[in-house]
């Protein structure tokens, strides 16, 4: 028997900011809990704006050589994808390109949740421990290392404002 339909409205969204980093088993956890929960009905679309500790992750397409010394378990810039690369890059003024953030999409049950990832203000030194993307031809950036220096909370403002305007999402009331 299929779980009866939810009454939350496909398009609004309910949000959740964390103010203090949180580990991301933790997260993951919880994303998993939420899933199962839209999945039979009791809860509705979330947006949740969070920063991890220092942390290396590895899709699905990662390859074990790109752990080189693993040691960790809307801003006037123009962020575009690249043909053949994942992540989201910057066009450099000497030509170069840099990733400056990630997107994850991972699908159970039909119900799909997102990871987005922003450098805001990270130690960039800890990408030399990885190949970011199994990508070692190009670097990794920032927001700050752009100059652009801004406190999480205007991030978090941006990134929401930028999500209801481009998938037409509404606050839950």
């Amino acid at each position: 028997m299929s779980p009866a339909p939810h009454a939350f409205a496909p398009h609004a969204f309910d949000w959740l900011i964390s103010d203090e980093p949180v580990p991301y088993e933790d997260a993951l956890a919880r994303m998993n809990e939420h899933v199962e929960a839209i999945r039979i009905g009791t809860a509705g679309n979330l947006v949740w704006l969070l920063e991890h500790p220092p942390l290396y992750t590895a899709g699905t397409s990662a390859k074990a050589a790109d752990l080189v010394d693993a040691r960790f378990p809307s801003f006037n810039i123009k962020g575009e994808r690249r043909e053949g690369r994942v992540g989201i890059w910057i066009a450099e003024a000497d030509g170069t390109e840099n990733k400056i953030g990630a997107l994850g999409v991972r699908v159970r049950h039909g119900v799909t949740f997102h990871g987005v990832s922003l450098n805001v203000d990270p130690d960039l030194t800890h990408f030399g421990g990885i190949v970011p993307c199994g990508i070692s031809e190009h670097g990794v950036t920032s927001l700050a290392a752009q100059g652009i220096l801004v406190s999480m909370p205007e991030v978090d403002a941006a990134l929401r404002k930028a999500f209801l305007d481009v998938f037409g999402a509404k606050d839950r009331d």
